[in-house]
């Protein structure tokens, strides 16, 4: 099942975001370890898109689309932005700095997960449900 969300970029409307992930994870029964590592992982998308792929740009908008299964949770987000970035490898992530403001986003969605990719302004991020 699929579940949209859609956020003007700005900052101090994450928490509405927040808590539109925790109903909905709760209710699908995922985990809370996986909700945990699926909101972490939003939360940093989420603002990489708002700051770098919309510039703080407050008219233009980031679209979160969330999926659950019994086997895998999807995280999607799009952006206004190019999408012309590069994806780490598990072992190019583990190399970035957690306190650098450049790459944390991607290091902590590349490590969390199980695969990240990335198609057009959509990124798409894959965590496995045991």
């Amino acid at each position: 099942m699929r579940y949209r969300f859609t956020i003007d970029s700005r900052v101090d409307r994450l928490d509405s975001l927040y808590r539109w992930l925790e109903r909905l994870l709760h209710r699908r029964r995922v985990d809370l370890l996986l909700s945990q590592n699926v909101i972490l992982v939003c939360q940093e998308l989420t603002t990489n898109s708002i700051i770098h792929g919309n510039r703080g740009i407050k008219s233009k908008k980031v679209h979160i689309e969330l999926s659950v299964t019994s086997k895998r949770v999807r995280l999607k987000i799009v952006d206004c932005g190019s999408g012309r970035f590069k994806i780490p490898t598990k072992r190019d992530a583990s190399k970035l700095n957690y306190l650098e403001e450049c790459g944390r986003g991607l290091k902590l969605a590349v490590l969390m997960s199980s695969l990240v990719t990335l198609k057009g302004r959509a990124l798409r991020v894959y965590f496995n449900r045991k």
